[in-house]
């Protein structure tokens, strides 16, 4: 439903207010079946061009490092305040629903102080959208998510199944010991 997901782009928004690089779009109006939200401007980032390090001469549209830097570093933050701040994740986070503005080709977004001096200029800037599928997330499955980030950092591969396993508590209880070991 639309109107679900004008919700979830509320909260988000809300969630990211102080954020000036990472916006949503904001909703105008929603019923169950009409969803009607701002124009974000921006490139879809599956769409963008990648500069490989063979190339010499790549085209003047190809995607720079430090922008593939700025995606990849800011898509993270996103990613773990969601997870470990909010608690509210965004189900359908995949490149085809992240635009990535270069202001620099447009209007600077500046960002002004009470005396209108400017604090940050903002020159780039990664819009998420479609925000229908969304999860509030349990307590469960935060430790089982940051259980299974330790786990992987330590190489732990017994202890990551098991927090791997804990996302689904059913299938947890019907695995023996030997297959929670072949996993």
């Amino acid at each position: 439903r639309l109107d679900v997901e004008a919700i979830n782009l509320h909260r988000f928004n809300s969630n990211f207010y102080d954020w000036k690089d990472v916006r949503f779009p904001r909703p105008i109006f929603a019923a169950p079946s009409v969803l009607v939200e701002t124009f974000e401007l921006g490139d879809v980032v599956n769409g963008l061009p990648l500069v490989h390090p063979g190339i010499k001469n790549p085209p003047p549209s190809a995607t720079s490092a430090e922008v593939g830097a700025f995606l990849v570093n800011r898509g993270q933050d996103v990613y773990l305040k969601m997870l470990l701040r909010d608690r509210f994740m965004h189900s359908d986070l995949h490149a085809g629903n992240l635009l990535f503005h270069d202001v620099s080709k447009d209007d600077p977004i500046d960002h002004l102080d009470e005396n209108n001096r400017i604090l940050k200029r903002i020159k780039r800037s990664v819009v998420l959208v479609d925000a229908g599928m969304a999860v509030e997330l349990t307590d469960d499955e935060c430790a089982a998510f940051i259980g299974l980030m330790e786990a992987l950092g330590a190489s732990d591969a017994s202890e990551a199944a098991k927090c791997i396993l804990a996302f689904s508590p059913s299938n947890a209880k019907t695995i023996s010991k030997q297959q929670c070991m072949e996993f």
